[in-house]
């Protein structure tokens, strides 16, 4: 049956059942029918409205012939809805019609607020549908001929028209000219009526009969088709949305990637920090169990010196005695033969002086100027002696004081060496190591000192016998000398008594004193030069040996000033190191000087022992006096150094006590740290398993939502805006987030290299301190080499010094301990808050999110449904009853239908 261009499809007679077209190829996007409301007063007869001819787009005319009939017999709407069917059938349509989705589109459509939802523009377009009257419309057809009488027609067009249009929302068609392609634009409703205008005469637009649909005499459908343009938008708009989906799809996996990779970082720091830790935790064992090791060797040597130092002091005691108590008899025996000597010259005289008493008393007058002159001469060697020990004891000083103060500009510049390498001192466990060096330096300073002390006084002793000896002599003289004065005084009585026999007494008398002072002199003679010779032997050799000790010394200082060197360059590089060693360093400085000026006090003491060989004899009095004096304040001194050993081994052990302790701690400290990152390694493989699982759900819900999105087409604009709206807000609260636990893993990442960074600070450090700690062993065992004989004060300065820096070391330790107990508590609380936070607020997200997009689309699918049900209902309703007032209800046909 040919097809013909008049809309009039119904058949003449109305109860003529219908037949079944062809079928025909489904369309692309599976729709069963359309409704084409743009169509209605675009191309018609209306007159000239508010637009200008200029400005009115040119809108394409479709006649019949060119556009392919419904796919199906139920697509003919009208027909359905006007033809009196049996019940069943009616019924069966009225549920087809109930699951066929209509897509209602309009052009040019733009909502007044963006901020109302989709309820208020429902409820704006019922009321506008309710109070607007209905925009009139003439209907242009191609009639054909023998059909109705073109006036009846019109009018019962025109009436459909009207109750048509009624029930359209409205919306301001003719204020702006319409493109020729429509614009989807976000967030507005897709279905507009046009403003009321005044009633004119309006056509119909060509449409599609069916050559098999019954004629219907009264009604004419208008059946329009989308232009296929309309459907490539569409199309293109549901590829866009897809495109867009897409492109969040890549978004989110994006975030999901980045996350992985920081977690796995984060993963890779707490693993490396923990292997750090073992290791540094292996490296401190060792070198515990190498100090204990070295302590315990060093405690062996200073037991084994100390044994070998008391044997030798024990011997050179007994050789001392043996030698004192053979000199001592040797001396008795020698002055027994001298006095014997003496008494017999003695009576050989006395009876010579009764054969010369007459030569006496001549030469008595000779015998009184020969006591005067030896008077005299007496009381100026007095004079002179006493005047020699008084520049003796002006010069001493002086010298003492100008070799305490003259230091060569090597030695300055050693100094200034020392104070530059000691003032890069460190802290913490390196600084308990040097003190432990120090203290056990100490002890061998004061072996060392106790031996030189030893040997002092040996020989002091020996220059005291020597003295002591020789003051037995003078006073042995003395006496004798007392004796023959007393002697010629009695015989000077005598001779007053006898004149006759005083010249005899006084030459007698003279050849007596002049025998005894002969006599007395040889023996002195004698007796000074054997001294002399065997303490000038005695000083050569001290002299030597301080002149090996002085080569030894100066080559020391060398050595030491190249090692300094090499120090100095090593240290270049070491920066930003505490001083909080600086009084120890004081200290140290001045132990080095007072070890200088000792070094140059011996130097000048053996040359000054060069220079008064001649009068050796008086000196040896003040090196008594002297010699006694520094006994002393060495006995005083190695007490001092004997309770300072005591107290150092004390507060060693203390320390070693608390070292221990302090392992442990950080023993039990690591293990806490290994379990806590543990603990972050699983919470952060729970976290990539549910990004995982979310990433699946959203790939998922992202094919669920295209294949719904292909499904309903007829519904896409609307959804699409829905759609864009909750996926801004989803993406909103997503990105807020996603910021929210960035921020709070950027500063959980922070806080772990902080502790990495100070960990290996400290690692670093104590490798520093401990190389420090070697060096300084080295130098003190340097300096202690060259100590001499004021060692003592040094080591007590040391020893003030050391207990100092013990206590201040102790404090440090324990203000350390204190902060780093606070700072991990603080991290494993923050570190938990934060770990609990990101999880609740994952997990809140992604249940929100999937809520929140669930409950969106369901809102939306249920809205357009009920929106085009009502549409479809009103439509229906008007077809099957007819057009209700203003004040009623559309009444329904269905209502009254009762199913069997």
């Amino acid at each position: 049956m040919a097809r013909t261009n008049s809309t009039y499809s119904a058949s003449p007679q109305r109860w003529r059942s219908p037949r079944r077209s062809p079928e025909r190829q489904p369309s692309e996007d599976g729709s069963q029918y359309e409704m084409d409301l743009d169509a209605l007063g675009l191309n018609s007869t209306f007159e000239s409205t508010e637009l200008d001819e200029s400005q009115r787009p040119k809108i394409d005319v479709v006649e019949t012939s060119d556009i392919d009939g419904p796919e199906d017999f139920t697509m003919n709407m009208t027909y359905w809805m006007t033809a009196e069917l049996p019940i069943t059938r009616q019924v069966k349509s009225r549920k087809e019609a109930k699951f066929n989705i209509v897509e209602v589109r309009g052009d040019a459509t733009q909502e007044s607020e963006g901020s109302k939802t989709v309820d208020d523009q429902e409820k704006a377009q019922d009321q506008t549908a309710d109070t607007n009257p209905p925009a009139q419309a003439t209907i242009v057809s191609h009639e054909r001929p023998g059909s109705k009488d073109a006036s009846d027609e019109s009018m019962e067009h025109e009436e459909k028209v009207r109750s048509y249009l009624s029930a359209l929302p409205d919306a301001g068609v003719g204020e702006r000219p319409l493109p020729v392609t429509p614009r989807p634009v976000p967030k507005q409703s897709m279905l507009q009526v046009p403003s009321p205008s005044v009633a004119k005469t309006r056509s119909l637009q060509p449409t599609v009969e069916d050559y098999d649909t019954p004629r219907k005499p009264t009604q004419e459908t208008v059946i329009h088709h989308p232009p296929q343009r309309i459907v490539e938008e569409e199309r293109d708009d549901l590829r866009q949305k897809v495109q867009e989906l897409q492109a969040q799809l890549e978004q989110q996996q994006l975030v999901s990637k980045t996350r992985i990779t920081e977690l796995e970082t984060l993963l890779s720091y707490t693993r490396s920090d923990l292997e750090t830790a073992r290791n540094d935790t292996y490296t401190h064992k060792t070198q515990i169990q190498s100090l204990r090791s070295e302590q315990e060797r060093l405690q062996r040597e200073a037991e084994d010196m100390r044994g070998k130092l008391e044997d030798r002091v024990k011997k050179q005691e007994e050789e001392m005695a043996s030698r004192m108590k053979e000199y001592k008899e040797e001396l008795r025996l020698q002055h027994l033969a001298k006095s014997q000597d003496q008494r017999d010259e003695f009576e050989q005289q006395l009876q010579a002086v009764e054969n010369a008493k007459r030569a006496a008393d001549e030469k008595g007058e000779e015998r009184e100027r020969l006591l005067i002159r030896m008077k005299t001469e007496l009381s100026q060697l007095r004079s002179s002696h006493e005047e020699e020990l008084e520049d003796m004891r002006s010069t001493f000083p002086e010298e003492h004081h100008m070799t305490h103060h003259e230091i060569p500009p090597a030695q300055h510049d050693m100094q200034k060496q020392l104070s530059t390498l000691q003032s890069r001192a460190q802290t913490l466990q390196a600084e308990l190591e040097r003190a432990t060096s120090e203290a056990q330096s100490a002890r061998h300073e004061a072996e060392k000192s106790a031996a030189l002390e030893t040997s002092t006084r040996t020989e002091n002793q020996t220059l005291q016998s020597r003295v002591e000896d020789l003051h037995s002599r003078e006073d042995s003289l003395q006496k004798q000398l007392l004796g023959a004065q007393t002697e010629l005084e009695a015989q000077n009585r005598r001779l007053q008594d006898s004149s006759e026999n005083e010249e005899r007494l006084d030459s007698l008398q003279k050849r007596l004193e002049d025998s005894r002072a002969e006599i007395a002199a040889k023996d002195k003679q004698v007796l000074r030069m054997r001294e002399l010779e065997s303490q000038v032997d005695a000083l050569r050799a001290q002299l030597d040996a301080v002149r090996n000790d002085a080569g030894t010394k100066d080559h020391q200082m060398l050595q030491r000033m190249e090692e300094h060197e090499h120090f100095e360059e090593r240290l270049n590089t070491a920066h930003g190191r505490t001083q909080s060693l600086e009084a120890t360093v004081a200290t140290l400085r001045q132990q080095i000087a007072e070890a200088r000026q000792k070094s140059a006090k011996t130097q000048a003491d053996a040359e000054q022992f060069e220079q008064d060989l001649e009068d050796a004899g008086e000196r040896l009095q003040d090196a008594r006096v002297e010699a006694d004096r520094r006994v002393a304040d060495v006995e005083r001194r190695l007490a001092k150094t004997k309770d300072a050993k005591n107290d150092l081994e004390s507060r060693f052990n203390d320390l070693k006590s608390q070292h221990e302790e302090l392992v442990e701690d950080y023993k039990f400290q690591m293990e806490q740290v290994r379990d806590k990152a543990e603990d972050a390694v699983r919470k952060a493989g729970h976290l990539l398993e549910q990004e995982r699982s979310e990433k699946k759900r959203i790939a998922k819900d992202l094919k669920r939502a295209t294949h719904d999105i292909e499904q309903l087409r007829a519904e896409n604009a609307k959804n699409s805006t829905d759609l864009e709206f909750s996926d801004e807000e989803s993406s909103i609260l997503s990105s807020s987030h996603d910021d929210a636990k960035d921020t709070e893993i950027e500063h959980l990442r922070l806080l772990l290299r902080k502790q990495s960074s100070t960990l290996k600070s400290f690692r670093s450090e104590t490798t520093s301190l401990r190389k420090e700690t070697i060096r300084l062993k080295t130098e003190i065992h340097q300096l202690s080499s060259t100590s001499t004989a004021g060692a003592e004060d040094r080591l007590h300065a040391s020893i003030s010094a050391l207990r100092r820096e013990n206590e201040k070391l102790t404090n440090e330790l324990r203000l350390r301990e204190e902060d780093f107990e606070a700072v991990n508590k603080a991290m494993d609380e923050r570190l938990a808050a934060m770990v609990s936070k990101v999880l609740k607020q994952k997990a809140k997200s992604v249940v929100g999110k999937r809520d929140e997009q669930w409950a969106g689309s369901v809102s939306q699918a249920v809205g357009e449904r009920d929106l085009l049900g009502r549409a479809l209902m009103r439509e229906w309703g008007r077809q099957e009853v007819g057009v209700a007032d203003e004040d009623e209800g559309q009444g329904y046909k269905y209502k009254y239908v009762r199913r069997s």
